[in-house]
């Protein structure tokens, strides 16, 4: 059962991307929906739609709360700023070195939004060949970044001060097994049709036709963000696909390497709210994204996989929202045979269920009709756990008794059966001769288990409640074995 400040974030949403004319539900404690909007990383989303329903009811947003929610959204708009740079950097990496690559969401899901600079960025996430990663890897370690081993084996993680890169050479979530074979053949043309991007460049001033760029200065105007993007072409594409001069296109990489031509942004128009800001032709390739089609699965195995281990916030529903509404009624000439021989087709009808019944997204009758329990035990599950698990930091404990990583769905053994599967899998990690020598496996638990309880006594390991994880556990696995993932 939703309690009033997270009835109050959904409506926040559905104003700022659905419905600027929504009513806004009673919240006594705007603090509260402050921290609620953090955990779920859309708090500029959220603030924006406050701040100018305040100015509507010409009532003023109380100067404490008002005050923390903007240094908060100043938080996300710096972060910003700095990914996106990244973003650029990586194309400029990748193309110079004729390594052919994809953004996997970050700014391609930002791309969708009606306010791309309202989605919360994080991390740097891109796709290339696996023949191509032992040479990525030089190049990243040459730029001062720091390997970090990751478990998934098709993931390798960079670190550099507060930057973390994430090169994939398939995506995340992709399953094992004869499904994850037939996602793989899905994704394998990804790199090759994916699309160039130019991201809106906001700069301070008036609208001209200047060809200098400027980052946005990130601060709340007392509109809302002072930092808006222009009005949308009126077809429902998103920015991104607005207007390009084909002929001011770059050249593709020789060789094979780099991205297809990227295309510049439409000339500098005029601004939604006062004090402006231009926004100016970008003069520089910025990056490549995904296809629809390419997109929309990424989104759904990201989804997929973070459900049912750490949790998944509004920031991942936003997506699926803004990108569903988008593809409208087209999705399922695109998606539907794809997706229901990878057993997806149903998650993809409940999350663009869920998105219509709870952000006010346009209701898609391909979808179906909504389960509405479902839909509520789901939206119960996901501001339970926040962003990634950030309101529950006991979620991942708790995939171990959920989540099958080989088939990337709920497991088929029980509760305690899928616990011994998980301790296996640890010990692979830890020993990969354990998959060759099963008699490893009880040792590895003893050894694995023994320094648990000595990091525990030493204070350095918070002491796992067993029991608690396991009815956790049973809980959310019941919702998810209805979603039927990779069936």
């Amino acid at each position: 059962m939703l309690d009033n400040t997270q009835k109050a974030l959904l409506a926040l949403i559905t104003k700022a991307l659905f419905d600027p004319s929504a009513p806004l539900p009673e919240c006594d404690d705007r603090h509260a929906l402050c921290r609620e909007s953090i955990a779920h990383a859309v708090t500029a989303i959220a603030y924006d739609a406050a701040k100018k329903a305040a100015n509507e009811a010409g009532q003023a947003i109380r100067p404490e709360v008002d005050e923390s929610w903007k240094n908060a959204v100043n938080s996300v708009v710096r972060r910003n700023i700095r990914v996106e740079a990244e973003h650029a950097e990586l194309h400029r990496l990748m193309s110079d070195n004729s390594i052919p690559y994809v953004i996997l969401k970050g700014c391609a899901s930002a791309a969708y939004y009606p306010d791309p600079f309202l989605r919360t960025l994080g991390d740097v996430d891109f796709l290339i060949r696996p023949e191509d990663a032992d040479r990525a890897d030089r190049l990243l370690c040459d730029k001062g970044f720091t390997y970090k081993p990751s478990s998934n084996t098709d993931e390798r993680v960079y670190v550099r001060g507060k930057s973390v890169w994430e090169l994939h050479t398939a995506a995340n979530g992709t399953p094992g097994g004869e499904v994850g074979k037939k996602v793989r053949a899905l994704m394998s043309d990804a790199i090759e049709k994916a699309e160039p991007y130019r991201h809106p460049v906001y700069s301070e001033g008036s609208s001209d036709n200047s060809s200098s760029e400027k980052a946005p200065s990130p601060v709340c105007g007392e509109g809302g963000l002072s930092a808006q993007p222009t009005e949308g072409r009126g077809d429902g594409s998103p920015r991104r696909f607005a207007p390009c001069n084909d002929s001011e296109g770059s050249p593709s990489t020789e060789g094979g390497g780099g991205t297809p031509p990227l295309r510049n942004a439409p000339g500098s128009v005029p601004m939604q709210n006062k004090p402006a800001v231009s926004l100016l032709r970008v003069q520089e390739p910025r990056f490549a994204v995904p296809s629809e089609f390419h997109h929309g699965l990424v989104l759904l195995l990201h989804t997929a996989r973070h459900m049912t281990t750490g949790g998944v916030g509004l920031r991942q529903i936003c997506d699926w929202a803004v990108f569903v509404t988008h593809a409208g009624a087209r999705f399922p000439e695109v998606f539907e045979t794809m997706l229901r021989s990878v057993g997806l087709w149903k998650f993809a009808c409940i999350l663009t269920q869920l998105s219509s019944e709870y952000l006010g997204a346009p209701v898609q009758n391909w979808a179906g009709e909504p389960d509405r329990r479902l839909l509520a035990e789901l939206m119960d599950d996901i501001f339970a756990g926040g962003n990634f698990g950030t309101k529950d930091k006991s979620r991942r404990d708790q995939a171990k008794f959920i989540t099958d990583r080989k088939s990337g769905g709920t497991s088929s053994r029980s509760t305690a059966g899928q616990a011994v599967r998980s301790a296996n899998e640890i010990v692979r990690r830890h020993w990969p001769a354990a998959s060759k020598l099963p008699i490893l496996y009880p040792a590895g638990w003893l050894f694995l288990g023994g320094r648990y309880v000595l990091r525990v006594a030493a204070g350095k390991r918070k002491k796992l409640n067993v029991s608690n994880l396991a009815k956790d556990a049973k809980t959310r696995r019941k919702v998810y074995e209805k979603l039927k993932l990779f069936g």
